[in-house]
């Protein structure tokens, strides 16, 4: 059985979609605000990851000191 050791973090619940029409998606308006948020949300995701694993990191060494 799977046992939830440490609450969910708020941080890390969220979706994001971003949608367009196929006739908008090569308008440049559009594409520009696709170029720029899509790598933002990624940066943004791994940030709040690589944290996660930093937080974890940390738990799992306070637990091997006590």
């Amino acid at each position: 059985d799977l046992i939830c050791c440490i609450p969910p973090m708020a941080e890390l619940d969220a979706n994001v979609w971003l949608l367009t029409t196929p006739q908008l998606q090569s308008t440049p308006r559009v594409r520009a605000f696709i170029d720029f948020m899509v790598p933002n949300i990624i940066a943004r995701a791994r940030a709040v990851l690589e944290e996660a694993a930093r937080r974890d990191a940390e738990f799992l060494k306070q637990l091997d000191g006590s």
